[in-house]
């Protein structure tokens, strides 16, 4: 699996997994909400706490209580767990007067709305990295299209420790290009290239790469790379 296929995927996964916990979050704030319109407030007391390691290797809590409803005793697990929680602690409880074995906490809608907004973020940012990604496919094509080209030398190969997928980091190539109308003189640097591009330029002394501009914003720009990524499969 290549980085960038790893970098689409994990966008989608994140968007998807953020859609899954905003259903599920939204689902359980509901059904509390439904729940409570027909439930009745009591008490109950932590009776134990148990702590475990779930599949992942992460610590998890299961937290038992009992309670008395009309002179009879239940003893439940409840389904939420929070660091305030103590062996003892007197806690907020709804039950079902119907069934009173159905229970839960007074948080409970709380945690739906948490987890809904944690699925909201993740959604969101999944959602933002494939618009990046799809805006830069469609600004290449544009350029290419209708950008102006130049020239612009070759400045030096740089390993990009700031970003990485799977462990590995790629190279971008920065290059100096000189503003035919006023003399000025701009660092630019290309997208994130998945192999070191410096021996193909030192074997073949490539010094310039081609550049194409948008004649209506110089900020944006496409430096094409092609030509280099082609003599490394050529090379292989």
């Amino acid at each position: 699996m290549g980085p960038k296929f790893t970098e689409w995927f994990g966008s989608i996964l994140f968007a998807i997994v953020g859609a899954i916990f905003i259903v599920v979050g939204l689902n359980i704030f509901i059904s509390s909400i439904e729940f409570k319109k027909v439930a009745v407030e009591g008490t109950a007391i932590i009776t134990n706490i148990q702590e475990y390691r779930d599949s992942d290797g992460d610590i998890s809590h299961k937290v038992f209580v009992k309670y008395t409803v009309e002179g009879t005793e239940y003893n439940k697990q409840l389904n939420v767990y929070s660091i305030d929680m103590t062996v003892g602690k007197e806690i907020v409880i709804y039950y079902n007067p119907a069934s009173p074995n159905v229970i839960q906490t007074s948080g409970q809608d709380l945690f739906g709305l948490v987890f809904a907004g944690i699925g909201l973020l993740a959604f969101a940012i999944g959602l933002i990295m494939m618009i990046i990604k799809i805006k830069r496919i469609t600004n290449k094509k544009r350029l290419l299209t209708n950008g102006k080209r130049v020239d612009a030398a070759i400045e030096e190969v740089v390993y990009n420790t700031a970003y990485s997928v799977n462990h590995r980091s790629p190279y971008f190539i920065t290059c100096k290009l000189i503003d035919s109308v006023t003399g000025e003189t701009y660092l630019i640097k290309s997208e994130n290239i998945w192999y070191n591009p410096q021996s193909v330029i030192d074997e073949r002394k490539i010094t310039t790469l081609p550049v194409y501009i948008d004649i209506n914003n110089p900020k944006i720009y496409y430096i094409a790379i092609d030509e280099i990524s082609k003599k490394v499969i050529d090379l292989r």
